[in-house]
């Protein structure tokens, strides 16, 4: 068994969300090709600083796990398959940024049939679930109530720009 596993998987997300941050940057140059406008991009450097908080906080206040946590690693898994099936579903047009092509139909297909913002449900999932994993529920709370605050600004902005751009 590995003497701290916490580490391995703090640098294992760490990894996957930094490269999400390489294929968002790939696909917002495509859409801004494609006559894409960028919006309200002042809280996306909170959200990174968010995300990479969150990590190094549940690395702090990790304790090691006595029995595999199920129930928090079947809600982060649920949450990891939940926010791919959303990116792999917007494909290029998936950002980590507020990005609308004027006169292009929303996406309603995959999970955006059930939901407008599906990718922002399973994170707060991961947000939630991933320090509880490791025994961090300090980290859990407080970072699921810093997150709940930023998406509510986010989403506000989200839908204000897809609205102004279908009127």
């Amino acid at each position: 068994m590995l003497k701290h596993p916490e580490r391995l998987a703090v640098a294992a997300l760490a990894a996957q969300r930094l490269s999400e941050l390489v294929l968002s940057k790939r696909h917002e140059r495509r859409l801004t090709e494609m006559g894409a406008v960028e919006h309200a991009h002042d809280h996306h450097r909170l959200i990174v600083l968010l995300h990479a908080c969150w990590l190094l906080s549940t690395l702090i206040e990790a304790r090691r796990p006595r029995t595999l946590a199920v129930l928090p690693a079947f809600m982060f898994v649920t949450g990891q398959m939940l926010r791919y099936w959303s990116i792999v579903t917007l494909g290029t047009r998936w950002t980590t940024t507020i990005m609308v092509l004027p006169d292009v139909e929303l996406v309603r297909s995959g999970p955006y049939r059930f939901s407008n913002h599906p990718n922002y449900a399973a994170v707060a999932v991961e947000i939630a679930s991933f320090p509880l994993m490791f025994r961090a529920p300090r980290t859990a709370v407080a970072f699921s109530i810093a997150n709940a605050a930023l998406m509510r600004l986010r989403i506000g902005e989200e839908n204000a720009a897809l609205h102004t751009s279908a009127t």
